[in-house]
């Protein structure tokens, strides 16, 4: 194999076709999330707050030279149906992030994998992300605080202590969820991907640890944005249910109120609050 067939845009061609499907798949993960391509639903049946049930475990996290990776069990979640259960299995770092915003990457992202209760495999997961940025003065971000700055480089390893999910500011938010994939080979297109609307501000201290131990020119830690492809992106809006403090109408929705607001405005209201 070849040093040019070793990125993510070269994934559908590698190792003799077995992930083809990164390269033909109409479900692919990430995609870049536009104003037109989203369909706003003030009120649905599944517009309700994702419920989640963390908790604090010690964790060892690793450098695998696609990301910075977590393996824990961190608790459940639900996705509507209260039979059904997901277990937070890992957590995922990309720099810069995987989903960007109208064709703009955040700092980071943070996208916490969830198995369905009793498979063994890839092939039931929900995936829920948290994009952060670069945060005025002296904004920390209590959940990166509580990693440390220690981000392992390349094949190392660093352990961290008491690792809490629920230190992550709007769990109960609004999002935006699609069907997708799995962002590394093999690609599967098992996932339903839930991006959270709660922008979590950072200081550039908490943020450089992240870029130096992860942007490799080689071989990149963001794969590149997929097409749509005809997929619905919704805007789940749980503002009914719960106080939520990121204001749907200033972000991805094209309420006519967003109209008023640069995206520099938005991102400093969501941080000053």
């Amino acid at each position: 194999m070849t040093k040019d067939c070793i990125g993510p845009e070269k994934w559908g061609e590698i190792c003799d076709g077995a992930y083809v499907l990164c390269g033909s798949g109409l479900r692919q993960s990430p995609i870049d999330i536009d104003l037109g391509h989203i369909y706003a639903q003030e009120f649905t049946p599944s517009g309700v707050p994702i419920r989640s049930n963390y908790k604090a475990t010690d964790a060892t996290m690793k450098n695998t030279g696609r990301g910075v990776e977590i393996e824990a069990a961190l608790g459940t979640m639900y996705c509507g149906d209260d039979s059904v259960h997901y277990n937070a299995v890992a957590v995922h770092f990309h720099s810069p992030s995987e989903h960007t915003r109208k064709g703009e990457h955040f700092p980071l992202e943070l996208q916490i994998v969830h198995q369905r209760n009793g498979t063994k495999d890839a092939s039931d997961l929900v995936i829920i992300s948290f994009l952060f940025t670069e945060a005025h003065g002296s904004i920390e971000s209590s959940f990166l605080s509580a990693i440390g700055s220690e981000i392992p480089t390349l094949k190392e390893f660093s352990e961290v202590k008491g690792l809490n999910l629920n230190l992550l500011h709007g769990l109960q938010g609004s999002y935006i969820s699609y069907e997708g994939s799995i962002s590394t080979p093999p690609c599967t297109e098992s996932v339903q991907h839930h991006v959270m609307s709660v922008i979590q501000g950072a200081t550039a201290e908490q943020l450089n640890p992240f870029k130096d131990a992860l942007a490799r020119k080689d071989i990149g830690n963001a794969r590149p944005v997929q097409p749509v492809a005809g997929r619905v992106v919704e805007f789940v809006d749980v503002s009914k249910f719960v106080f939520d403090e990121w204001k749907p109408s200033l972000e991805f929705t094209n309420d006519a109120a967003a109209a008023d607001h640069t995206e520099s405005e938005m991102v400093d209201a969501i941080i000053e609050e």
